[in-house]
Formats: C-alpha cells, structure tokens, sequence
C-alpha cells in the first residue's frame, strides 16, 4: 500500500500540469471589409475552447461589458425618449393600443436602465402620464390616478406643453402636484465607493456622495455616476416622512479605444500592431491572458487576430473554427506578426515538461520500492556487553 504517496503526487503533479494550461480567453467578432461580424462562428469558436477547459468570454459578454459606462443618459438620450413618447400618443389616438403599449414598453426599458437619466424630469413625467393614458384607455380608473401621482411626484416642477397635453390633463396633473407637494417630504441618502459621485434623482443632479436629497413621497429614479466608472441605477418607493439609506459600489470602466474604432484599425492592414495594441486595455480590462479577434476572411474561413496582455500580436488568416480553437486548446498560436515581442508562456517550455516528466519518473521509482519492501522480516542479531571488562 506504499505505493499510494507516489501515485498522489505524481496525480498531483499531473493535474498541475493540466490545469496550467487553461486560459482565460476573450472572444470578440468585428465586421470585415463588405463583411458583418462573424457572431455565429464567434460563438462556435467559444463554445469550443470551454470544451478546451478554457475560461472563455463569448462576443456579446465583452461587448455588454465595454458599452457598460460609455453611453451618457444626457438631454439629448432624453429628447430621443420623448419623441418615443410622442409616437406612442400618436397610436393611442389613432385607437391603437397595442403599437402604443410596445412604445411605452421600449421607454420604460431605457429608463429603468439609466435611473431616469441626466436630461431633466421631464421624460419621466411624459412616460408616467403616458402609462395613465395607457389606463384610462383600458378602463382602469385606479391605476390611472396613480400614475397621475407618480408623475407629479416624479416633476413637481415640469410644465405640461398644452400642443401635447389637453386642458383636463393639465388641470390633473397641477392639482396632483399640488397634493403631493403638501404631504411631508421623504429623504435618500446615498453613500458610494469611490465617494465623491454624483447623485442623480429624476433627472437632475442633486448632490455628491456621501450626501442625503429630500424629494416628495413617492416612486423616484437614482442615477449614481462617477468619471471612469459604470453607473448605478435604481428606483425607490418612499413614503411621506421617511428615510432611505443606500450603499452602491461603482465598478470601473473600460475607457480605452471603442470597439468600432478597433475595426476601422483592422481594415488598413498596416494598422495591425495599432489595432493590436488598442486590444491590449481591452484584455487587462477584462482580466483575461488573451483576446481573440475574430473577422469573416471568406465563407468558411475566419480571420484571427490574437493578442495577449504583454503586447504580443498574433494573426491567421483562411482558418476555420474547429481549426483555431484546436490551436489555441493545444497551446499552439497562430503565426506571429509580431515574433519580436512573442514570449512564450512559462507551460510551454519544453524544459518545464522534462522536468515534470523526471519528477514523475521518479515518485512512481519510489511509490514501487517503497510498496516491495519486506517489512516482515526479522531483525539483525548482535550482543550486547554490560557493565563487562
């Protein structure tokens, strides 16, 4: 049974070996000349290096996670909303309810996003006044009079353009303003790390963290921004008289070169060490050793751009899925553009394996002679002389 420590650290020493190759890898599909980006063939290639073992990031992820912090809620993602909203009306004029139901949709979506933006309350008093359109429409006399609050809760002081809003609606919602402004007020009271963001409620900048915002009672958005940094959005419900306290953690951004900009790099090939060296922050940004860039070269064929966090660049061009996911899961890159800045990863040194392979050799030598050994046998006879001269 002696045998058994050699056998476990050599098993030991294997599963080292195995898990050292497996990589973090970020896939990214980029449009081509006359060509759009490969989004199918980009997610077959991730798919087939998790089955590698390695840590992939398919194409739709890293972009979900680069666009994060870099589209502003601002007066003009505002005026766009409106005008939404204004289309809306338009089909509830027209008796169309359900085309007006999807646009109201499509706003709410983007509001709840961004916690109601930068642009100013009066998107969120449109939307909410659309939502009791939208009510009064279907019969529903309730929830009409409480979107009628929401909105005067949401922009006590927004002025209803009378070309938009007939004089019933108006008059609704100046005497709900008027209700809501007599109730006691409500506070929030943010803290943010890193500190010094700034607050945002219902459209307009209210202090910086740390800090506390009294509001009307009732539903509001909170926007929590900081340069450099991924927003936070979230709603609160405050009843007259209370008090909310919020913690948010602000994660960083990716600020470096946008993903278009690193396309129009690809499309000049004597930009492919510019376009290499822009991918790099995309890498560190995503906590991974490697990026791989995929393009439509020909059908069939992909396009391969491979950088790693160091600057190396790597590129192929005509191969297929299967074939660059198999170099990459078998360690074996692409051909180098740029060899002189290539280093090779510390597991693929084949001095590393010798040694592993010795190391091996030897604890099953001493696993085997350990377990032969007689442990039975009887012990060497000898005299022993006391106290003798």
């Amino acid at each position: 049974m002696r045998v058994l420590p050699g056998v476990s650290i050599g098993l030991a020493l294997l599963a080292a070996a195995s898990s050292a190759s497996a990589e973090r890898i970020a896939v990214i599909a980029l449009p081509s000349q006359n060509q759009q980006p490969p989004s199918v063939e980009a997610d077959r290639l991730c798919s087939l290096l998790i089955s590698h073992r390695h840590q992939a990031l398919c194409s739709a992820d890293v972009a979900t996670r680069l666009r994060a912090g870099s589209e502003r809620p601002d007066a003009a993602w505002a005026a766009s909303l409106r005008q939404t909203v204004g289309q809306a009306r338009g089909a509830l004029t027209r008796l169309d309810r359900h085309g007006a139901s999807a646009l109201t949709r499509q706003v709410e979506a983007a509001l709840r996003l961004h916690g109601g933006g930068i642009g100013g309350p009066e998107v969120l008093v449109e939307w909410a006044l659309l939502e009791r359109s939208l009510a009064s429409s279907a019969g529903t006399a309730p929830a009409a009079s409480r979107w009628l609050r929401v909105a005067a809760a949401l922009g006590p002081s927004v002025t209803l353009d009378p070309l938009n809003h007939p004089d019933d609606e108006r008059n609704a919602f100046a005497q709900s303003v008027t209700e809501v402004s007599a109730a006691p007020s409500a506070a929030l009271a943010v803290v943010s790390s890193p500190a010094s963001a700034d607050l945002w409620i219902d459209g307009v900048r209210r202090c910086a963290t740390p800090c506390e915002a009294k509001v009307p009672a009732g539903h509001h958005f909170a926007h929590v921004a900081s340069p450099g940094h991924v927003p936070v959005t979230f709603e609160v419900d405050l009843k007259p008289g209370t008090r909310q306290r919020r913690e948010v953690g602000l994660s960083s951004a990716y600020t470096g070169a946008s993903i278009d900009a690193i396309a129009a790099m690809l499309a000049n090939p004597s930009r492919s060490h510019e376009a290499g060296a822009a991918i790099v922050p995309i890498a560190r940004f995503l906590d991974v050793a490697r990026v791989v860039v995929v393009q439509q070269d020909k059908p069939g064929s992909l396009r391969t751009l491979l950088v790693s966090t160091s600057g190396a660049s790597q590129r192929r061009d005509g191969a297929s899925v299967e074939e660059v996911a198999q170099n990459l899961g078998s360690g074996s890159g692409p051909e180098p553009i740029d060899s002189g800045n290539e280093r090779t990863a510390w597991y693929r040194s084949p001095y590393l394996w010798i040694g592993v392979g010795v190391v091996l050799a030897g604890a099953a030598a001493t696993g085997v002679w350990l377990g032969t050994r007689d442990d039975g046998s009887a012990p060497g006879t000898g005299t022993l002389v006391i106290g003798g001269r």
